[in-house]
């Protein structure tokens, strides 16, 4: 399988290495806390620049989300942006990258991968919202919750009221 740059096809080795020192310099791995009163660890993998094919091209690499635009206005370029915040993609992501990046970035992923496993991460129950399609953690097991938040729920009442 092989990659496009500048209109020449790259082979895989040499495109990971490439999208490797892209991430280096320009992506990003943090842990953040969920702020929904569940209080939980996550991880997100991130890059952000104003090169939209660089960010393509890595999205395209690595299998993430193509990239979304965001306005800076003022004058200022506008950055494109892509991310998951899907563990399972994260780990596959940071091992196909692994063997390119610097010692201080590989010591930083595995912090922050053992914080997140300490934390029974992967253990968590993840759940798909039915009305937006988005992943969320279920905070009682028992609870059959399909939805990610009460506007979700409201929002899918209300398509499923005007479709009587």
């Amino acid at each position: 399988m092989g990659y496009f740059a500048n209109g020449e096809l790259m082979e895989q080795r040499e495109a990971i290495a490439w999208a490797a020192g892209l991430f280096e310099g320009e992506g990003c791995v943090s842990a953040h806390r969920d702020s929904g009163g569940s209080n939980y660890l996550y991880l997100l993998l991130s890059i952000t620049m104003t090169d939209e094919d660089s960010v393509s091209r890595f999205a395209a690499i690595c299998g993430l989300p193509a990239p979304r635009m965001k306005e800076r206005g003022n004058g200022r370029k506008n950055i494109w942006h892509s991310e998951t915040g899907k563990y399972a993609e994260i780990v596959r992501v940071m091992a196909m990258l692994a063997p390119y990046l610097g010692k201080r970035r590989q010591e930083r992923w595995n912090e922050l991968h053992g914080a997140y496993l300490a934390e029974g991460g992967e253990n968590r129950r993840q759940r798909l919202c039915h009305s937006c399609g988005s992943f969320f953690i279920s905070e009682n097991r028992k609870a059959n919750r399909i939805y990610c938040t009460r506007n979700c729920q409201t929002r899918e009442g209300q398509r499923r009221f005007r479709q009587r």
